[in-house]
């Protein structure tokens, strides 16, 4: 049974359930203040003791009758609900992907013409959000989205360099350009985007046994180090942590991807930064793209 606080914490419980050969578990996205308050509220202990004396005490207390997966969807400036699941990932999730436009910094669900983007690399870690990388925001929203399940990115990138490092936030945005905060009002980082991730490109290469549809997972082996060829374009998927976010009609996703992180991941290696500039390539020739699991809309009267 897992119950994760999702962001710093989530990933290792999402995955928890997912690898676990068990048919008899239980899994909870809660996105909050904190693991710590989650844990130990009486409502979520009281989950734990029934699963347990269930499985170890043999006690019908209906634990099991219940379905497997509940989402905590958030829906913006403190808000969530519940949704309940058979599994997780949520079956019939959809990977919706927009594409990524460097010619104007839109997001859009077919590819524009190729272009790229640059910026420079060279940045020192900073508290504040921007470092001056590249945005891209879709258009409005034409109907409400969930999504609940982890973002990716399949990013064409180049460097001056011999390396390079993406820190991708997505941050979503109402009808009048000011952005939804997801967290609740008392996070300890109540500015978080609804999804993040970061990488070294030099660390690219997937390791094609563990990785799936909506997660990268990379080798990290010396064997598999691939540093960059200044000027050469090669293709970089970043995961993030799983996360869940109710997107209504009118708003706007925005895709940041900035050359150092302001968060939790500091390679702090400057001789690859050092007068370095970083490049997004985008277009048909060299398709990058952000990938959403956008969650199969509930028929009314299913969601207990």
């Amino acid at each position: 049974m897992t119950e994760p606080d999702a962001s710093l914490h989530g990933k290792g419980s999402s995955e928890a359930y997912i690898n676990c050969s068990s048919e008899h578990k239980k899994y909870t996205m809660i996105h909050g203040c904190g693991i710590h308050f989650w844990m130990y509220n009486e409502q979520y202990l009281s989950r734990f003791r029934q699963f347990f004396d269930y499985w170890l005490k043999g006690e019908e207390n209906g634990i099991m009758d219940e379905k497997p997966v509940e989402l905590q969807i958030r829906t913006g400036r403190g808000s969530y609900y519940w949704r309940r699941e058979e599994d997780w990932p949520v079956p019939g999730t959809e990977y919706r992907r927009f594409y990524l436009n460097a010619e104007n910094g839109s997001l859009c669900e077919q590819c524009g013409p190729d272009a790229s983007v640059s910026y420079s690399a060279d940045v020192m870690h900073n508290e504040t959000r921007r470092v001056e990388g590249a945005t891209f925001i879709s258009e409005p929203f034409t109907e409400d989205v969930e999504i609940a399940g982890y973002i990716k990115a399949g990013l064409f990138v180049s460097s001056t360099s011999e390396d390079m490092e993406i820190h991708m936030n997505v941050r979503v945005l109402d009808e009048d350009g000011d952005e939804v905060i997801y967290p609740a009002f008392t996070s300890m980082e109540p500015n978080l985007p609804v999804g993040f991730g970061s990488m070294k490109v030099s660390h690219r290469i997937l390791d094609p046994e563990k990785t799936r549809d909506d997660l990268p997972v990379y080798q990290h082996t010396k064997e598999a180090w691939a540093p960059l060829v200044p000027g050469e374009i090669v293709e970089a998927e970043v995961g993030t942590f799983p996360t869940s976010a109710l997107i209504r009609k009118g708003w706007r996703i925005r895709l940041d991807i900035d050359p150092v992180s302001n968060r939790w991941v500091c390679y702090e290696e400057e001789k690859y930064r050092k007068d370095a500039t970083n490049s997004i390539h985008t277009g048909e020739g060299h398709p990058s793209y952000l990938q959403l699991p956008v969650l199969p809309k509930v028929v009314p009267g299913t969601m207990k």
